[in-house]
């Protein structure tokens, strides 16, 4: 409840999700029960894009379990990081989010290779063809899932947003049409535009111009990252990912007492982050330091 207001944000009684368990699966699985059972619902799963380095595990401890994978254009997925940054007291404003989520399209990739390789159930689609026909999208999803196709569910009509985070990077799902991303002023610097043309040029020349699927800097004559770029890409990245799941294990043994004070304080100096960058950016009238 404390790392992401689950429990609020799903409406669930914690004393109605039993204590003594044998497991995580089985802790889970009552969890998830019991939301699908207030919601009137059969089945029940879960979406986020936390899982895109762990399906493995993930279906070793699941091992009934369907995948369905979204692919997004790389590009794409970086803009909107950037922008979700903006907002107050984002996830996404750390660090090293734009590398997570670039060297982390390659990571998914090959979690959705091993899984294939184990067959394991599972169903990729992309993104952009979604947004652009999700009636036949949906239909390809209900009968991976062998489920019957209702037509509503094509549309996001008196869909049940009531779990989903605020924030306006999530406001195009809280309307009542499934439309693409609005034409937006570009968030991403020259550097970053041409890191994630190389890594794209780099992937679809490993997969036989297989992937990624409709990136909008795929360019088969671009050049490709240096031995030099990757080996740091790649130490970097796990650096990171090393940090993300120290600061869970953290979580899971710091007094929840000194952690509600550190997320205040974290709080009050973002809040105070935005009026520093106004009092040090000169206004447009002011003179050039050293004039008279």
């Amino acid at each position: 409840e404390f790392w992401n207001e689950a429990l609020k944000r799903h409406a669930l009684d914690g004393h109605k999700i039993i204590r003594d368990v044998p497991d995580l699966q089985t802790a889970m699985k009552k969890a998830y029960e019991e939301y699908a059972r207030q919601k009137g619902a059969l089945i029940w799963g879960e979406k986020s894009p936390n899982y895109f380095d762990s399906l493995s595990r993930l279906s070793a401890d699941f091992p009934e379990a369907r995948f369905i994978v979204i692919w997004r254009d790389p590009a794409a997925v970086c803009s909107s990081v950037i922008r979700a940054a903006e907002e107050e007291h984002s996830w996404f404003d750390r660090r090293g989010m734009t590398l997570r989520a670039l060297m982390g399209h390659r990571a998914m990739r090959t979690e959705c290779d091993r899984l294939v390789k184990h067959g394991v159930r599972i169903h990729e689609l992309r993104y952009e063809v979604m947004v652009r026909n999700p009636l036949d999208m949906m239909k390809e999803i209900c009968e991976f899932l062998g489920i019957p196709f209702v037509r509503a569910i094509a549309s996001l009509g008196g869909a049940d947003r009531s779990a989903i985070y605020q924030g306006r990077h999530h406001s195009l799902v809280k309307e009542d049409r499934i439309v693409s991303s609005p034409v937006r002023p570009e968030v991403l610097s020259p550097a970053l535009t041409k890191k994630i043309a190389r890594y794209v040029s780099l992937w679809r020349e490993e997969t036989g111009n297989q992937w990624p699927f409709d990136s909008c800097l795929q360019n088969g004559g671009s050049e490709k990252p240096s031995l030099g770029e990757k080996l740091f890409d790649r130490v970097l990245y796990r650096c990171l990912r090393v940090l993300d799941a120290s600061v869970i294990i953290i979580y899971c043994f710091v007094p929840l007492w000194l952690l509600k004070r550190y997320r205040a304080f974290k709080y009050k100096r973002e809040e105070a982050r935005p009026k520093v960058r106004q009092a040090i950016t000169p206004s447009p009238n002011s003179p050039e330091p050293g004039s008279q």
